[in-house]
């Protein structure tokens, strides 16, 4: 399933529990610096099962953002790096709801990112966010990666982490195509952590 925004919750028939060992989370922001300069404006999470090498969109949700506040060029970035649109920030979800819902599915959970520092250390562990002493961390996906296929710059994790699934994951087996949502990114990232752990990697 390919994040587009809006919020995916498989299963849902059922509501049961998919047993995930791992959350992966993946934003995106509207800047390459991290808090308090920039803002996430969208949130990707999804589960994953060590014991079945499998992973479920559990989430994924715009952020609430006044693009006059942000201007042409966090606008501009935003556009270009993952195709979100001023209109889809106008009619996000209010950032506290969404904060309280990613707390309330990830509370002592254990949690992946692509680069653990630029998720959590620059973002998720900062300000209304603050998701300290809410999680476990796994290492940095990246980390055990040739350097080709880590981030140089922290803005630009999201195509590394295009990279890296290219290049470990032929035949696009998440199904995401050309995206690259944060929810597009937290399944190329899973899909790239499944990948190390049959390899013994992660």
């Amino acid at each position: 399933m390919s994040g587009v925004g809006g919020k995916y919750i498989p299963n849902a028939n059922d509501g049961q529990d998919m047993d995930h060992d791992v959350y992966v989370v993946q934003i995106v922001a509207d800047g390459p610096d991290g808090f308090p300069a920039d803002h996430v404006a969208e949130i990707g999470i999804c589960g994953v099962s060590l014991s079945r090498m499998d992973a479920d969109s559990v989430y994924g949700e715009v952020v609430a953002l006044d693009p006059r506040e942000l201007g042409k060029r966090r606008l501009d970035y935003l556009e270009e790096r993952a195709g979100i649109t001023a209109g889809e920030l106008y009619a996000g979800t209010p950032e506290e709801k969404v904060i309280g819902e990613v707390k309330s599915l990830l509370q002592g959970g254990t949690v992946a990112a692509y680069d653990i520092k630029n998720v959590f250390y620059y973002h998720l562990l900062n300000g209304a966010w603050d998701l300290t002493g809410t999680v476990s961390f796994m290492p940095a996906i990246s980390a055990r990666l040739d350097r080709g296929f880590r981030p140089a710059v922290r803005g630009d994790e999201n195509i590394g982490i295009r990279k890296a699934y290219e290049a470990m994951c032929p035949g696009d087996p998440m199904g995401v195509g050309g995206g690259s949502r944060a929810l597009d990114c937290a399944q190329m990232s899973a899909a790239v952590m499944m990948e190390l752990r049959r390899a013994g990697r992660y």
